[in-house]
């Protein structure tokens, strides 16, 4: 199948910012506006938005699991990765290593500062992410309320930037 290229060209009209935080710039702001209204700016349907799919969860509670539950949420996961696959809506995605195994990197007065494991305490960690492609963050949540962890962990959808 041979690649097509498809260009658009848009003119923002009107755009309401006082929902957006005035701490950003104006360019910023358009960035932000452009995924708040993405559907209404672009106004086509089938133009599709990457995503970064975050899955957290309790590492001490999975930690804790019987070898037949790690067993089933494997099974689960292996069956939502195929399903977006047929789909085709996977871009990408990978499991992480505990946090215990993770080093947070931080440049203070141009001396490098290396910490073991995660800055913060938290009740839920990044365990692992996928990329998706969607044509809305409608049909994104969509996606990612199938995500195994979505149950008893927290799934985090982050627009990716497109630089052109």
């Amino acid at each position: 199948m041979d690649a097509v290229e498809i260009s658009f060209e848009f003119v923002i009209e009107s755009v309401d910012f006082t929902s957006i935080h005035s701490l950003f710039s104006r360019e910023q702001q358009l960035v932000l506006a452009s995924y708040k209204y993405q559907d209404k700016i672009l106004g086509l349907k089938g133009v599709c938005m990457r995503y970064l799919v975050l899955i957290y969860g309790n590492e001490a509670e999975l930690a804790n699991r019987s070898p037949e539950e790690k067993q089933a949420e494997m099974t689960a996961y292996n069956d939502f990765t195929s399903m977006i696959q047929k789909r085709g809506v996977q871009l990408g995605g990978e499991a992480l290593h505990p946090t215990s195994s993770a080093t947070t990197v931080r440049v203070r007065q141009g001396k490098v500062l290396t910490t073991d494991g995660p800055f913060a305490e938290t009740k839920e960690q990044l365990g692992g992410f996928y990329i998706i492609q969607s044509e809305n963050l409608d049909e994104a949540i969509e996606i990612a309320a199938k995500v195994p962890n979505a149950t008893d962990g927290s799934i985090e959808i982050r627009p990716i930037v497109e630089w052109n």
